[in-house]
């Protein structure tokens, strides 16, 4: 264990999974509400250390795994979860990342939500996936509004950091607008005004 003092903030390197263990962590802690938390907690990591070694596969798939499987997708007429389970896998990306991702069987299967859940494990923050998400499902860095704003709705879903002020200023940004680039969706999502 590092124990250097901290004397500035570039000493500081968070790992990019730290967020996602404590946010799982935290769910599990409120979900239980142990009497003893310090032995609800060692028993919690030994199990995700245990499960963490017994994992064979990569939890994390790439950028271009991603692509891949979007621009496959775009080829099948009316692609069913099946398909989308299928593509994957063949592009290398497991089961069980799938598994651990979302359920694939929903009867409102969606390609583009599909795809930016896997991009949301690639992701550092939302800024960030809004930025892959345009650059994967995007044509010359513009994506139809209708998608972006589904993917949001979608989004605010899973994320409570997605809120419902966010999803009022996009609609109002770029209401009457068929495409909209990145810059404009950016702009409208964080901007403070309220």
């Amino acid at each position: 264990m590092d124990i250097e003092p901290i004397y500035c903030a570039e000493q500081i390197k968070i790992p990019p999974n730290l967020a996602d263990a404590l946010k799982a962590y935290t769910k599990e802690v409120i979900r239980a509400n142990p009497e003893d938390i310090i032995a609800f907690s060692v028993n919690y990591f030994t199990k995700l250390a245990d499960y963490s070694t017994n994992l064979v596969v990569d939890a994390t798939p790439d950028l271009g795994q991603i692509k891949e499987v979007n621009a496959t997708m775009a080829q099948i007429a009316n692609p069913t979860a099946g398909d989308f389970a299928k593509v994957c896998t063949q592009v290398g990306i497991s089961p069980e990342i799938l598994e651990r991702a979302f359920t694939l069987d929903s009867p409102d299967f969606d390609t583009a939500n599909a795809v930016v859940l896997l991009l949301t494990m690639v992701a550092s923050n939302l800024e960030n996936l809004l930025e892959l998400t345009f650059d994967v499902l995007g044509s010359e860095h513009h994506l139809p509004v209708s998608k972006i704003i589904g993917v949001l709705e979608f989004l605010s879903t899973r994320d409570e950091s997605v809120t419902g002020s966010m999803k009022d200023r996009l609609n109002s940004a770029l209401e009457g607008k068929e495409v909209a680039s990145i810059n404009e969706i950016k702009a409208a999502i964080f901007s403070t005004e309220e």
